[in-house]
């Protein structure tokens, strides 16, 4: 049984007991009345706990990427690792899984695989381009490579990747690459889209997350901003361009299918497809303060990458990497 409907039935019964004592003034009336106040101490409104962080690992880097499998096992990166990392969902052992140059960003496939970013040497000079390589027991296959670099990776459930690197690519399961621009994407938006941080939810829909302070859903090829204002930096919870981000980075589809914004180096703020923001992990210092804020030595220097797990939890790659549990459990 659902405790939480459980009690909300009984309330309803109880409201009505109430009111039935409240008009009668004999002693039955007044002993009812007490049982009722009693009942009520017991099935009264669920209480909650207070959201969890939990320090999932920390190496001597600062945390670069994270993601979720749908296992339960995590995938994470740190500055300084020439190594893609896997948190084991059962021992909580955390094992090195492939090494690779200056991994970064990183996503899981659907399949017990991952995605990561990671710098590879064309051959001439010492500038350095970012693969991008799907990773799983056999090996890392690369799938793309671009010449700069790749700040944001999503995966639409179906085989087919999205990268940011200045620009949105997609990588279709045949191997197909296109550059996202005016011939697959429609709207006035399209010419100044300056994409950090990416991520698309069941539906299909697209959150493009733009260096210049706003978001924008790409749905069905077309293109619109659908939350804060470009060129404009503050922080506030709103609708539409109501809303403001300063420095919106990495993004991450919800289970609800929202999403999830990293904002202003350490805050999370939750934007629908209808264009409502609203914080979900606030700063210490300014600004809506969320349901609960990181402690401030994991906001230095900021919150790189950001994941859910099947759970509903929210995964950091801040200082070290983190758990945030805020989901509400009934008594």
């Amino acid at each position: 049984m659902n405790i939480a409907h459980f009690k909300t039935d009984r309330l309803a019964s109880l409201a009505r007991a109430v009111r039935f004592c409240a008009t009668n003034d004999s002693v039955a009336g007044f002993v009812g009345l007490l049982v009722v106040i009693v009942l009520a101490g017991y099935f009264g409104p669920p209480t909650y706990p207070e959201p969890v962080i939990t320090k999932l690992a920390q190496r001597p880097g600062i945390a670069q990427g994270i993601a979720a499998s749908r296992d339960g096992s995590v995938f994470m990166t740190f500055r300084g690792d020439e190594a893609l990392f896997r948190l084991d969902a059962r021992t909580r052992a955390m094992e090195a899984v492939t090494t690779l140059h200056n991994p970064g960003a990183v996503a899981s496939d659907g399949n017990g695989g991952a995605y990561v970013a990671y710098s590879v040497d064309p051959g001439y000079g010492d500038v350095f381009h970012t693969a991008l390589g799907l990773v799983t027991r056999s090996g890392v296959t690369e799938v793309l490579r671009v010449p700069s670099n790749i700040g944001g990776i999503a995966t639409d459930g179906q085989g087919t990747i999205f990268a940011t690197a200045g620009e949105i690519w997609k990588v279709t399961p045949d191997g197909r690459k296109t550059l996202l621009a005016g011939a697959e994407l429609e709207g006035e938006a399209v010419r100044y889209l300056l994409p950090v941080g990416v991520a698309v939810n069941a539906l299909g829909q697209m959150l493009v997350v733009d260096d210049r302070h706003a978001v924008f859903l790409v749905e069905g090829g077309k293109v619109r901003q659908l939350a804060g204002r470009v060129g404009e930096c503050d922080f506030a919870d709103g609708i539409g361009d109501s809303a403001r981000f300063c420095g919106p980075a990495a993004a991450v589809a919800d289970i609800d299918g929202s999403f999830l914004v990293v904002d202003q180096d350490c805050a999370v703020r939750k934007v629908t497809a209808e264009g409502r923001v609203t914080t979900v992990i606030g700063l210490p210092d300014r600004g809506p303060k969320g349901v609960v804020q990181l402690p401030g030595e994991e906001c230095r220097p900021w919150v790189r990458s950001i994941a859910v797990d099947s759970n509903g939890d929210i995964l950091l790659a801040a200082r070290s990497a983190l758990r945030v549990q805020l989901r509400k459990l009934a008594k």
